[in-house]
């Protein structure tokens, strides 16, 4: 009799494998490799260099908004003097023969002219009595309310109203303050910054223009705070400007409440160190009547803020309501001008930071302009141009899924965004 020794269970001979079973075991093989196929495909988008955003031409036609002003230089009085003018005398005779230092109190009434400001550390202040102030009018006809080109420049205390270009304009000026003006159907701008340093504006206002109502062009060290802006296309714009703060301003009932933009033809190209926080941006429904031809007409009516191929900006502890089209967005110039081949400055968004601000009731009725882009209405939306913009943004509703936050590694960010372009350009 053959004596052999017991064998171990694992010896036994397995049974054969159920068809069910083995159909598991085959999809668990599959989607193994399909798990690590994406993982090496994430890793090599991750990894692979995002090409530089650089300029692909020259300008078409650099746009020139300067007006006729020429800065006088003279000595501050030790002695400032204060000038009084009363309704029907001209008001631009008395700014002409004041001096360095002193300040010209206006009188409540109409004056139906422009003013040049070419006298450094000239203070223009609006006399209040029973409610008036003085009204700058340009009954329909007159290009721009005040023209000032000399440093050290305060206004304060005065409406300006039916102009047909511009309400004030502070064109290459050291040093500025507007305090209390307001800029009510003055043409394409109310009040306008323009390649000028360290100004701020202060418990203004501007409505009823056809472009922007406050606008920071080409300029550096510019606060704006505490003013209002309603009815315009775009409330609050800020283009190709560095080291601007916009805080603590309402946006309301325009086109767009803040636009924030690097836009081609420029005489600067880049922008960089913008904060807009503590705004409360709310109902920016109104139809967009700009002129035809001009790139505030491509915007998108029902936008909170806009960040138009702008760079290094950060928003936070904004309140964003009630905007039809969407709260935040961020996309890129070719978005709005695809029928130009080159231009002359990077067209990305890139290095912008969004986080903390709160939203509400946004991206309902979105514009056709956002349908026709493939982009739906929501708190937040991102036409995936420019690779490296973060979110962290809670329960905001957001287009696309997800957006890239801090909380990613840099390369898995980096494969996020290409996968979404590829996502984007399937659709």
């Amino acid at each position: 009799m053959d004596y052999r020794e017991p064998r171990t269970p694992a010896e036994l001979p397995k049974p054969p494998l159920k068809r069910k079973d083995r159909v598991r075991r085959v999809a668990r093989g599959f989607f193994g490799a399909g798990l690590a196929l994406l993982l090496l495909i994430l890793l090599y988008l991750g990894f692979f260099p995002v090409p530089a955003d650089r300029p692909t031409g020259e300008s078409q036609e650099v746009q020139n908004r300067r007006a006729p002003c020429e800065r006088k230089v003279g000595t501050r009085r030790l002695d400032p003097v204060t000038h009084v003018v009363e309704p029907g005398h001209n008001l631009q005779i008395v700014i002409d023969q004041a001096e360095p230092g002193d300040t010209v109190v206006i009188s409540p009434g109409v004056y139906g002219e422009t003013l040049r400001i070419e006298t450094d550390a000239l203070t223009l202040r609006g006399q209040l009595e029973a409610g008036q102030r003085p009204v700058l009018n340009g009954m329909g006809r007159l290009q721009r309310g005040l023209v000032a080109c000399a440093d050290g420049f305060t206004l304060e205390g005065i409406e300006l109203r039916d102009f047909t270009e511009t309400g004030v304009l502070i064109q290459g000026v050291d040093r500025a303050t507007l305090r209390d003006v307001f800029a009510n159907q003055t043409g394409n701008y109310g009040l306008m910054v323009l390649s000028s340093q360290q100004v701020t504006i202060d418990g203004s206002a501007a409505s009823g223009a056809s472009a922007s109502g406050i606008v920071v062009s080409q300029s550096r060290d510019v606060t704006v705070k505490g003013s209002e802006a309603f009815a315009n296309v775009a409330g609050l714009e800020v283009h190709n400007s560095a080291n601007v703060l916009l805080e603590q301003n309402h946006l309301h009932d325009n086109s767009v409440g803040i636009l924030v933009a690097v836009l081609p033809d420029q005489e600067v190209k880049e922008s960089g160190g913008l904060v807009v926080r503590d705004n409360r941006v709310s109902d920016n429904d109104l139809e967009n009547f700009a002129e035809e031809g001009q790139l505030a007409a491509a915007l998108p009516a029902g936008t909170g803020i806009l960040l138009l191929g702008a760079d290094h900006t950060e928003v936070t502890g904004n309140e964003v309501v009630g905007n039809r089209s969407s709260g935040v967005a961020v996309m890129g110039l070719r978005q709005f001008l695809p029928d130009r081949p080159d231009f002359d400055v990077g067209t990305e968004p890139q290095d912008n930071w969004i986080h903390a601000n709160t939203y509400q009731d946004n991206g309902d009725d979105p514009a056709a302009a956002l349908g026709l882009a493939g982009l739906p209405g929501a708190d937040l939306i991102w036409d995936t141009a420019g690779a490296d913009n973060l979110w962290s943004e809670g329960s905001a509703t957001r287009f696309p899924q997800p957006l890239p936050g801090p909380e990613l590694p840099e390369f898995v960010r980096r494969g996020l965004w290409r996968v979404l372009v590829i996502l984007r350009q399937l659709r």
